[in-house]
């Protein structure tokens, strides 16, 4: 019936759309605003912003997919801020004003232009007086006005794959500061960032030298434990728009850091970032609930996602 009456693209994002399993009334919602109700304005900014993507697409896919194959047999800790940022998928600034989510673009430390990602992690007064203090070939790579694809090309053409990694690590602190200025008022002391950065890459090498005598793999990341007696699970959701599938990634741990249980899986849905996010919520949520867990810290990335789900609110995330 659906595919009769609608064309190929619009039947595929129907028949993704998530059924709620509450059995909850049907609501005619629009997700180009705040409060779900339609404007002709924001169908405008809607209209423009697809149209910009088609035209991006084509062009980035094969420089993404280079860097991102070069990245993945380096083995970079930690790739996945990499990957976000050359697919422009942080919740920047950028990102978030043109799904109404802000007020304005502008970078929340500096406000001197519109905070993409490689602004925030580049090209930032504040990024940059991080970088001043790392290494010298990273002190002495100067891209000004580039993306972050094309940053990472000129980064893999000339550095060795040391650097690389370092670049990683320093660029997520750096995103884990801005992060923390903005939600929790608190803003980290260039020398704190490179000193913190610095103790990564320690563990990363010893990590490395570990693996290389056969030794068992021993995550190395930022984590903090729940209380004694609890458990924490941890989600995270990555959207695939080519083919419209989101997947989903949950780790089950006990206060000491002990991995009790992971979860992977993945979805037919609407390629939506916070659909995403929400769905990796909700199947965070069941696997806790399929464990028999009681005591439980759920955590992820997404603060809008927290909200939503403390609030009473009915919207479109509901």
């Amino acid at each position: 019936m659906v595919r009769q009456l609608f064309n190929q693209r619009e039947a595929g994002i129907i028949l993704k759309t998530p059924i709620s399993f509450l059995n909850s009334k049907d609501k005619l919602l629009w997700q180009g605003t705040k409060d779900d109700s339609f404007s002709v304005r924001s169908a405008y900014h809607k209209e423009i912003e697809r149209t910009h993507f088609q035209s991006s697409q084509a062009s980035s896919s094969s420089s993404f997919t280079a860097v991102w194959k070069q990245l993945w047999q380096l083995k970079v800790q930690p790739g996945v801020l990499l990957w976000r940022s050359c697919l422009e998928a942080l919740p920047t600034n950028s990102n978030l004003y043109k799904r109404r989510l802000v007020e304005n673009p502008l970078c929340p430390i500096c406000y001197l232009e519109a905070e993409d990602s490689a602004h925030a992690l580049w090209r930032c007064e504040s990024a940059k007086d991080v970088w001043s203090q790392c290494s010298k070939s990273l002190q002495k790579c100067h891209q000004p006005h580039v993306t972050m694809i094309q940053l990472l090309e000129d980064l893999l053409q000339a550095m060795d794959s040391r650097i690389i990694q370092e670049f990683a690590v320093v660029a997520r602190k750096i995103w884990w500061r801005r992060n923390k200025f903005l939600f929790e008022g608190t803003f980290a002391h260039p020398n704190a960032v490179v000193r913190e950065a610095r103790g990564t890459l320690d563990l990363l090498i010893e990590e490395e030298s570990r693996l290389g005598r056969g030794q068992t793999n021993t995550q190395v990341e930022d984590w903090q434990a729940p209380p004694s007696n609890w458990i924490k699970l941890n989600w995270d959701s990555a959207v695939d728009k080519a083919n419209g599938v989101i997947g989903v990634g949950v780790a089950v741990r006990d206060s000491l850091g002990y991995t009790i249980a992971t979860k992977k899986t993945n979805k037919l849905l609407f390629p939506n970032p916070l659909l995403a996010k929400a769905f990796g919520a909700l199947k965070a949520v069941q696997f806790g609930v399929e464990l028999g867990l009681s005591q439980v810290v759920v955590e992820g990335d997404s603060l809008q996602v927290i909200n939503i789900l403390r609030s009473d609110k009915e919207g479109c995330n509901s």
